[in-house]
């Protein structure tokens, strides 16, 4: 393995090549570096906000604006005691989300989540273009990244992560690649004590910080036959004080117990799609496995160039994504930095600013990124590439009703209004994709239990989640169980509980009420008063 270079000549002529893609005439590297910015940014901000935690987020940063603390017990569930107890770690998103819905309505967050991709996005590609200056290079690889890590980017709470990840990849790099001092590893400290109250990500910070201190000491030992205890303590320092600096959230030592309950204990990632490792039997498994094939023959090709620590923190991250689909963005940024190099040197390009780029093509490059960005930003909420976007691309987006153009049909928020303005029998049983929106719609910001189950994996037993299912899937004695639980209203999704919705409808006990762009209403049949109101 080659040795860390000692000078920080790589800076200047990495900044020497960025103003290289503005100068005139304009080169068609600098549409590589636009193209993956703005294909998943565009895409995305055609695409409509999923239920899945983003209603769950709402209620609970309702509740903390409204002065009521934030919750630590399960409050919203009926099928659980409501002082069940539950740690609430990204609290300050929650509290975020809640107030740039009542100041801008979904179009705020949708813009916000727009934004934090952009950033997110050009943020990486700057720092992959600070290791290698080749801008083929590294937006080729950005495209098949961007593919890899775009589902994680949904208006939720881990949006707020994002950001906070690109800084620690910056830091570790640059200090590992001795670009920046030590000295930057402290500002990891405050900015994990921040991260801990934002996103459960936070745990990624100790944990890489070990592992590429760790593969750095461990390099020079190999290179030196000397132990750098310098260079241990700084590194091993870090580590543990970023890990004390998540100790600064309202529930303190909790947050650990939160993480582990979360990834290890809770039954989340045996029942929750994207828990789930890639399938590839599935298109996009097989392009994540695909990636990972060719990415391994890269690294084994350029073996003796390779460092230590960029091993390390390659599969780590690799590990992470492979285990479960949520985590895949963390393996898909880590290989923006470790890839374009040995991918550089198999490839062995000529320099791209030796092409020569005439008046025309330049000027045709320039129209073109004027177009992609000119698109990008006509694409918001609000503008009209945006709602002919939705029209065209999105058939998941509601066509009627509030969050018209912006709300995914999962959220029945037609069924809502009549719930909301003419009532409803008993308690509801309802897709596991609402429970956050119950909430949200029916109990805040005064708390009471109105849903079945909700987002709260790590909480809710596997006990009751068969349950759940076993209802869900209309089998023998779900009729019982509903009485048993007081159910005198069903509101189901066809996509996840469709044995379900024909058992009700083949049942005289149960009759449809209203039918939304993306779920059904039952009451049962002796609900007289609630059946004439709706009708």
């Amino acid at each position: 393995m080659k040795q860390i270079p000692e000078s920080n000549d790589a800076s200047p002529a990495a900044a020497t090549s960025l103003r290289a893609l503005f100068r005139w005439p304009i080169p068609l590297a600098l549409i590589w570096l636009l193209a993956p910015v703005v294909g998943l940014s565009l895409r995305l901000a055609l695409a409509p906000i999923t239920p899945h935690d983003y209603w769950w987020s709402l209620a609970m940063g309702n509740l903390i604006a409204s002065g009521a603390g934030i919750p630590h017990e399960n409050l919203f569930l009926y099928t659980m005691p409501a002082d069940a107890p539950f740690f609430n770690q990204p609290w300050l998103s929650q509290l975020m989300m809640a107030k740039l819905l009542d100041n801008f309505g979904h179009a705020g967050l949708l813009i916000l989540r727009n934004i934090t991709t952009v950033l997110t996005t050009t943020a990486l590609l700057g720092l992959a273009l600070w290791r290698v200056r080749e801008p083929r290079i590294v937006g080729g690889l950005a495209l098949l990244a961007v593919a890899a890590g775009a589902p994680v980017f949904a208006v939720r709470t881990q949006m707020f992560a994002f950001l906070p990840f690109m800084l620690l990849l910056g830091v570790l790099f640059g200090v590992a690649d001795r670009r920046l001092s030590r000295r930057w590893l402290l500002l990891l400290i405050p900015l994990t004590a921040l991260w801990g109250n934002l996103h459960g990500t936070f745990i990624l910070v100790p944990i890489l910080v070990g592992l590429c201190g760790g593969a750095l000491v461990v390099q020079e030992w190999l290179e030196t036959r000397r132990m750098p205890m310098r260079e241990a303590l700084v590194w091993g320092g870090t580590s543990v004080m970023t890990a004390l600096a998540a100790l600064l959230n309202p529930q303190g030592v909790g947050i650990y117990t939160y993480v582990h309950q979360l990834t290890v204990v809770s039954p989340v990632s045996q029942s929750v799609s994207e828990w789930q490792p890639p399938d590839i039997s599935e298109p996009y498994g097989l392009l994540v496995f695909l990636v990972l094939v060719v990415g391994l023959s890269l690294l084994a090709r350029d073996r003796k160039n390779l460092k230590l620590y960029e091993v390390a923190l390659f599969a780590a991250t690799t590990y992470l994504a492979f285990g479960s689909i949520r985590h895949m963005f963390w393996w898909a940024a880590m290989m923006m930095l470790v890839l374009p190099g040995p991918l550089s040197r198999a490839l062995k390009l000529d320099d791209w600013r030796e092409s020569a780029t005439t008046g025309a093509q330049g000027a045709l490059h320039m129209v073109l990124a004027v177009v992609m960005v000119g698109g990008l930003v006509l694409s918001q909420p609000g503008l009209p590439v945006h709602q002919t976007g939705v029209e065209l691309l999105s058939g998941a987006t509601r066509r009627a009703g509030p969050g018209k153009g912006m709300i995914d049909t999962d959220t029945p928020t037609q069924i809502m209004e009549g719930m909301l303005r003419d009532g409803y029998p008993g308690r509801i049983f309802h897709s596991q994709s609402v429970g956050g929106y119950l909430a949200y719609a029916l109990a805040t910001p005064v708390p009471r239990q109105v849903a079945f189950v909700d987002q709260r994996m790590e909480m809710i037993p596997e006990s009751l989640w068969e349950v759940y299912f076993e209802i869900a899937g209309a089998k023998d004695g779900w009729q019982e169980v509903l009485d048993g639980y007081g159910v005198r209203t069903l509101l189901l999704s066809p996509g996840e509980q469709s044995g379900l919705i024909r058992a009700a409808q083949a049942d005289p006990d149960w009759v449809l009420v209203a039918v939304d762009e993306g779920h059904l209403l039952f009451f049962r049949a002796d609900q007289r008063d609630h059946l004439i109101r709706w009708r």
